[in-house]
């Protein structure tokens, strides 16, 4: 990536309570309102949003294929303009003509890592993902994507729930060919484009609208400069029912969708069918009686209205929780008053909202897949509750292991649960639906190195599959597992990691997107630490979770991606090269969608 341009100075940042970190007045102030109440009532606009043109010279094809770049860029621009100065693009308005150049360098650079125009005619789906976390590597930032599957499609609301907590939003709609039956019949998707998200809103199921900055609306296209900021207005159909082969297995299924500018008399059906979002990086920490929200770095893409603190309801404690690929939400288990069974629920960190989904005796440990599956411990049994199941609050699946589980993680490049025993003295790796005849699960002895405890955390290295274990029995030592040959004959590998400056016992283990480790410590400090010998982990200089003071065990929010090869890979389902499906209505911005005169260059104009 090139060097950036137009470098500014941001206002310093306050620090507030559990070492949460809130951007300056800059970032916040462009969100000007960020209300989600449920699924049918939201309200969000953010200001400032950039809207590059995706065709120009100096790009392959002139840009035709750039719609997932450009919008890419889009958020990437907005999080360099307001918060995150040390990533490419940087700090700068590049609506005017002196920045025109750095920008088409710069998209060509995002649109290299995407494999734009290349392989799939636009952008390979899982591209999209993998180029945009090489970009934004170290920086505060993590990302999600979302896709659609057989059971599943992105909506309108989900947009509008992960910029309410603090996310820039992207989102894809393919073109669908459809038969407007009594229910639609959706066939193959020929073509989609892909924008990013100004505005939603929704007052009731029949009164909804995205606006959204839309990379190929330049009308008259001129390839050396760029063209006015303006937004596309679509009408929305939230939560449609159709018969669909979405993912192209010649199987049908009902499935809800959500419908841009719905025309039953035009063969085309515009379905919102991919989500990519930005969040600042953080994390939450919490003990049996609170759970804190943790805000790293210098940026805060809301309104700052969002609770930071969770208490389980009177009388009871929490067990264990997780977040949300998309960051959103927790979910919990809590344990029972008396005689009562425990609990799962679902907390919207957005307005704080507990909802109690299911009782299930002996429910302690939680892991969450990269679909959104949910994983439930209990006594002796694993269960699994299924996103397309969640809502209506059913376990569709349990393995009985005859052991008890201390501790889950979900390994996502490999779509499997590990849980683990110390007591038991085994880890079992599972595949995603727990194991079948034709794809079982595993369990292997843990190495006599590793301590019998009552209590053990696990967590799960983002690149090579290495497990950080830490138990009760041994808080002062760190334990690395390693899984050799996974199958029959596989086996365990354990070694006891040298960590010289950790003083105190050990609470939490974690990984960040980095593989950095991170080690929870007894008096609530983080320690980041890399390795840099075979046993050797040392802390990393100038660490952002230095100055964090949390209560109990740590986690971190970690890029996540649903992107499943299975369904995905085939190049009818990816982002086109042209033929873009114009839909929408276009306006062109008042004054308070743009930045005014914030910075004048030599020879530079104001936005025009």
């Amino acid at each position: 990536m090139r060097p950036r341009t137009l470098p500014r100075t941001l206002g310093r940042l306050a620090t507030i309570g559990l070492g949460c970190v809130f951007a300056s007045s800059h970032a916040s102030a462009n969100v000007v309102i960020a209300e989600y109440v449920n699924s049918n009532h939201f309200d969000y606009h953010i200001q400032y949003m950039p809207d590059l043109d995706q065709r120009r010279t100096g790009v392959f094809g002139n840009g035709s294929s750039y719609c997932v770049p450009t919008s890419t860029l889009n958020m990437l621009s907005y999080a360099a303009e307001w918060g995150v100065d040390d990533m490419d693009p940087g700090p700068g308005v590049y609506n005017f003509d002196v920045g025109y150049n750095a920008m088409t360098n710069h998209l060509d650079d995002l649109g290299t890592l995407m494999g734009t125009g290349i392989n799939c005619g636009g952008t390979c789906i899982s591209d999209w993902h993998d180029g945009l976390e090489t970009w934004m590597d170290g920086q505060p930032l993590v990302a999600y994507s979302d896709f659609y599957n057989a059971n599943f499609s992105p909506k309108a609301s989900d947009l509008a729930l992960m910029a309410a907590w603090g996310g820039l939003v992207s989102f894809a709609y393919g073109r669908w060919d459809f038969n407007p039956a009594p229910v639609p019949i959706v066939a193959g998707r020929t073509s989609g484009h892909a924008v990013t998200m100004m505005y939603a809103h929704a007052d009731g199921p029949d009164d909804m609208a995205l606006w959204a900055r839309d990379p190929a609306d330049e009308g008259v296209v001129n390839l050396n400069s760029q063209s006015p900021w303006a937004y596309q207005i679509y009408d929305v159909v939230e939560n449609m029912t159709i018969l669909g082969d979405l993912d192209n297995d010649g199987l049908f299924n009902h499935v809800e969708v959500t419908v841009l500018d719905y025309d039953e008399d035009d063969p085309r059906m515009f379905i919102i069918d991919f989500i990519l979002a930005l969040f600042p990086a953080g994390g939450f920490s919490f003990d049996t009686v609170q759970m804190n929200t943790v805000y790293l770095g210098g940026t805060n893409f809301t309104t700052g209205t969002n609770p930071i603190h969770f208490s389980p309801p009177s009388g009871k404690t929490f067990r264990d929780a997780v977040v949300h690929p998309a960051m959103h939400s927790f979910y919990v288990s809590f344990d029972g008053l008396a005689s009562e069974p425990e609990t799962i629920a679902h907390i919207n960190r957005v307005n704080g909202t507990q909802t109690e989904m299911f009782e299930l005796r002996g429910a302690s440990e939680l892991a969450m897949g990269r679909n959104g599956d949910l994983y439930i411990s209990a006594g002796t049994s694993i269960h699994l509750a299924p996103r397309s199941e969640l809502d209506n609050l059913t376990i569709s699946k349990s393995l009985h292991h005859g052991g008890s589980v201390q501790d889950m993680v979900y390994r996502d490049d490999t779509d499997e649960l590990i849980a683990v025993s110390t007591a038991d003295r085994e880890l079992l790796v599972l595949p995603r639906n727990l194991g079948s005849e034709v794809d079982p699960w595993f369990s292997y002895p843990l190495p006599n190195v590793v301590p019998t405890s009552p209590e053990a955390k696990l967590s799960i290295h983002p690149k090579d599959g290495r497990m950080a274990l830490v138990t009760s029995a041994d808080p002062q030592s760190i334990y690395l597992l390693t899984l050799e040959n996974p199958g029959p004959q596989g086996r365990v590998n354990a070694q006891r990691i040298q960590t010289p400056t950790l003083i105190g016992d050990t609470i939490g283990v974690d990984f960040d997107d980095q593989g950095h480790l991170l080690a929870t410590q007894d008096h609530g400090t983080v320690n980041e630490l890399h390795q840099v010998s075979q046993t050797l982990w040392l802390p990393v200089p100038n660490s952002r979770y230095a100055h964090l003071n949390v209560r109990g065990e740590f986690r971190v929010a970690r890029s996540r991606t649903s992107y499943d090869p299975d369904v995905h890979r085939d190049v009818n389902n990816f982002i086109p090269i042209d033929e873009l499906p114009q839909i929408g209505r276009r306006v062109f911005d008042g004054p308070q969608d743009h930045v005014l005169d914030r910075r004048r260059t030599a020879g530079g104009q104001g936005p025009r």
